[in-house]
């Protein structure tokens, strides 16, 4: 007795059954055709596609981009204190200069301009220089980094600015460089003479140093990325391997072979994966294998009662009529087993349900 409980075997043996010769025929040919077949659809590396590129240049833009706004942020926010502290020092400098002018102690503009000239010296990236009533300029002694008193512009543009004797700060473009400058107008009692002390910081150079990290910062990050790239690289193809696998074993499977097994490594999330397709092939496996007992058993049951009235014909006495009709009997006994063995299972076939065959 065979009772059949899923309706997937009873279609399965159905179909089978009606065109057994079908197939039988051209089995090998069609093997060979699937085989080529699944050789030609496995899918070709394809660089834009490839999901392991996606995850590297998703963490490559992450880290990229979190890179530029920390390094850039930092940048200006060290720039913006840098010049602010350039503004710092040129207004701490105008008291200073009146300080200085009314502790010299000197008698003519060309003395108290010296005296502020000499106790004000210039520090790195720093020039100072003074212009007197008759137009010459007074430098201090020693090394100065700038000359801007070399400066026929710049010069004029002093004297213009400071013609109504008001303290001016700007910017100016020279030839190799770019200053914040403060000149201060400076005057003495019973003179109507009018000296101008000048006081100019170098703002490239102030801003030298940070822009150096900058660009050391740069290089740092570029090689950082290049480092996170390849081990990115290394770690998105080891956590990718058993889709890649499940792929490759995908491929490999075939209508009469499902023994194929992925590995599993790991006990991640992808590996969870590769154990539930493990699962899934066991069962494809195990209704694979029910339906091929199926079949062979529902062979087995056509076969029988085809053998037992060939059998009885070939030995029957057709001059007997009581062999005759024995012979009948069991001939339309038989034929009825198997109209309703093949009535069943198209009554599988058609409504679709679940429900058991008895074979006896």
């Amino acid at each position: 007795m065979l009772r059949v409980r899923w309706i997937a075997s009873a279609v399965l043996c159905l179909r089978t059954l009606s065109s057994e010769r079908h197939t039988r025929g051209c089995v090998g040919v069609d093997n060979q055709r699937m085989l080529e077949a699944q050789v030609d659809a496995r899918p070709r590396w394809r660089p834009f596609r490839s999901v392991r590129l996606q995850i590297l240049a998703s963490m490559l833009a992450v880290a990229a981009a979190g890179m530029l706004v920390a390094g850039t942020t930092a940048f200006l926010v060290q720039r913006a204190s840098i010049l602010a502290g350039v503004e710092s020092r040129l207004t701490d400098v105008i008291p200073d200069v009146s300080f200085i002018a009314l502790d010299s102690g000197g008698t003519t503009l060309e003395e108290v301009l010296s005296a502020v000239v000499q106790r004000l010296r210039p520090g790195t990236g720093e020039s100072t220089f003074a212009l007197t009533g008759a137009g010459s300029a007074i430098i201090p002694g020693g090394e100065v980094d700038f000359h801007l008193e070399q400066d026929p512009a710049f010069v004029d543009r002093v004297l213009a600015e400071t013609a109504n004797r008001d303290v001016v700060k700007g910017t100016a473009v020279t030839a190799d460089r770019t200053v914040r400058y403060v000149a201060v107008p400076i005057s003495i009692e019973g003179s109507d003479q009018t000296g101008v002390f000048v006081f100019a910081v170098d703002v490239g150079g102030a801003l030298a140093p940070i822009n150096d990290a900058f660009r050391t910062f740069a290089i740092v990050a570029a090689g950082a990325l290049a480092l996170v790239g390849l081990v990115g690289w290394f770690v998105s193809g080891r956590l990718l391997a058993p889709i890649r696998r499940l792929r490759e074993t995908a491929a490999r499977i075939t209508a009469s072979d499902v023994s194929e097994r992925i590995e599993v490594t790991g006990t991640d999330d992808v590996s969870d994966l590769a154990v539930t397709v493990n699962g899934m092939l066991d069962r494809l496996e195990s209704a694979l294998t029910g339906q091929r007992q199926l079949l062979d058993d529902v062979g087995h049951e056509l076969k029988t009662p085809i053998t037992i009235v060939r059998g009885h014909l070939e030995l029957m006495n057709a001059g007997s009529q009581t062999d005759v009709d024995e012979t009948k009997v069991l001939a339309i006994d038989e034929l009825d087993r198997m109209s309703s063995l093949v009535r069943d299972i198209s009554d599988l076939a058609q409504s679709q349900t679940a429900h058991a065959i008895e074979l006896v």
